[in-house]
């Protein structure tokens, strides 16, 4: 994965111009939330794991880490920022669970949010997932 990243921040830092900018955003490390959010309340339903992506994010924080020590690029500008996505039923939740290709969305957590929203009008709630997302402006060095 490594050596996959560098080369991508090699082949880009090729393209662009002196002074044009590389854009990174990507999932930061950690899981993603689940809520329903009743009108009455917001309750938790459960952490979806990332644990088997952990790796290849850290990766990636290195490689780039890597081309900014190495001179290729600058940094001007990160953050971490939270990504909503709502969705209306726990069907909506399974099949977004059903994308992953490494995360795990446990049935109890399709479960909880099942009993939660019960005894609501389906259009009266709102399945949301919280993710952090990381998002860093860099700056091409010209190479010497």
């Amino acid at each position: 994965m490594l050596e996959g990243m560098v080369h991508a921040l090699h082949d880009i830092h090729r393209v662009l111009k002196p002074g044009g900018i590389l854009l990174d955003l990507r999932p930061a490390i950690g899981d993603r939330i689940v809520e329903v959010d009743l009108v009455s309340a917001t309750l938790y339903a459960g952490m979806i794991d990332a644990s088997a992506t952990t790796a290849d994010k850290q990766a990636a924080d290195n490689a780039i880490a890597q081309a900014v020590e190495d001179g290729w690029y600058a940094l001007e500008h990160q953050e971490i920022f939270e990504m909503i996505t709502d969705m209306d039923t726990a069907d909506d939740l399974r099949d977004y669970g059903g994308s992953f290709r490494r995360s795990v969305l446990a049935e109890e957590i399709i479960e909880t949010v099942e009993s939660l929203t019960a005894d609501e009008p389906e259009d009266s709630y709102t399945v949301r997932i919280r993710r952090n997302m990381h998002i860093a402006r860099y700056r091409k060095i010209a190479k010497s």
